[in-house]
C-alpha cells in the first residue's frame, strides 16, 4: 500500500468535487416532484384537451411567455393593451384575435411605473370608459420575485385579486442580480410563477 501524498492543489480540487457532489444532491432533493413521465400515441395527443386561451391564438391560459423588443419598440404599450383587452368585459378583441376569457391583471411595474399612468389613461380615453371600471391592478414599488418575503407578499396580493393575467415589467428589474443566461436564477422564478 503506498502513502501518495496530494498536494495543496490537489486537496483544493477534492474539496471542490465534494462541494460540487453534495450541492447535486441538495438541488435534487429540492427540485419539485413531477408527474410521471408517459409516452403518448399519435391518437391520445391528438385527443387531448384544446388549450384554453385568454386571447385566441396568442396568449394561453396557465401560460408563462415574454413580450421581447428592443429598447423604445413600445413593449410597455402592447402589454397594457393586453391587459386591458383580457379586464374589460367590453372589448372583444386584440388586432383581430378574440379575446376568449375576460378577468382581473396584475400589472407589475417594476421600474416604478413612471409613465404608466399617463398610459393607462389615454387608453381609457381613447376607448371611453372610466378608468374605475377597469379590473387591472398595479404595483409600482420594486420588488424581486427571487426573495421569499417579496413571494409571500406577492402571493397575498395575488389570492386577494385573483389575476387571470399577471405582467412583469421588466424581468431584469424584478429579478435583481440575476444572470440572464443562468438557468438557475430564472429558474428561480419560474418555479414561483407555477406556484
Amino acid at each position: 500500500m503506498s502513502n501518495t501524498v496530494k498536494t495543496l492543489d490537489e486537496q483544493a480540487i477534492d474539496l471542490e468535487r465534494a462541494k460540487r457532489r453534495a450541492k447535486r444532491v441538495i438541488d435534487a432533493e429540492d427540485a419539485p416532484q413531477h408527474a410521471p413521465l408517459i409516452a403518448l400515441t399519435l391518437r391520445e395527443l391528438c385527443d387531448r384537451p384544446r388549450t384554453d386561451y385568454l386571447i385566441d391564438e396568442l396568449i394561453p391560459e396557465g401560460a408563462l411567455g415574454e413580450l421581447v423588443g428592443d429598447s423604445e419598440t413600445l413593449k410597455s404599450f402592447i402589454a397594457i393593451h393586453i391587459g386591458m383587452v383580457v379586464a374589460l368585459p367590453s372589448e372583444q378583441q386584440f388586432f383581430g384575435l378574440p379575446v376568449v376569457k375576460h378577468g382581473p391583471v396584475l400589472y407589475i411595474a417594476a421600474e416604478g411605473g413612471g409613465s404608466l399612468q399617463y398610459r393607462v389613461r389615454a387608453w381609457c380615453n381613447a376607448h371611453k370608459l372610466d378608468i374605475d371600471s377597469v379590473p387591472l391592478r398595479v404595483i409600482t414599488a420594486p420588488l424581486n420575485l427571487r426573495d421569499a418575503t417579496f413571494q409571500k407578499e406577492l402571493e397575498v396580493i395575488i389570492d386577494d385579486v385573483l389575476p387571470v393575467l399577471i405582467f412583469v415589467d421588466t424581468l431584469h428589474r424584478a429579478t435583481p442580480g440575476a444572470e440572464e443566461n443562468s438557468s438557475k436564477d430564472l429558474g428561480e422564478v419560474v418555479a414561483f410563477s407555477g406556484r
